[in-house]
């Protein structure tokens, strides 16, 4: 997904890992697409199935400090601590993708 803004980013994750694709994202904007949901696969019963969660949720992250952190990803003044802001809000998406695949395989 190619300008995948804010949550956008992590609709793709998440619609990839349910259907077992592979994926390369290019991040941008973190605030944008709040309202947007992650679709996650869920099994039910033993029928697989896709959850809709939020970015917090599907991320593991409470919303407060994921607020914080996305507001120092787009700061504009200090370019070090909004690449490290940056790089947090993308490592836990691979560690959310990650833990997801973990998931699906051993169901």
């Amino acid at each position: 997904a190619l300008h995948a803004c804010g949550v956008l980013s992590d609709v793709a994750l998440g619609h990839a890992v349910s259907q077992g694709a592979g994926f390369v994202i290019c991040p941008c904007c973190f605030r944008s697409n709040p309202h947007l949901r992650v679709s996650i696969p869920k099994e039910d019963n033993g029928n697989l199935d896709v959850e809709l969660v939020t970015a917090e949720e599907f991320l593991d992250v409470d919303p407060d400090q994921y607020t914080s952190l996305k507001q120092l990803a787009e700061l504009q003044g200090d370019i070090k601590l909004a690449s490290k802001a940056m790089h947090t809000v993308n490592a836990l998406r691979a560690s959310a993708v990650d833990r997801l695949w973990q998931s699906k395989k051993g169901s």
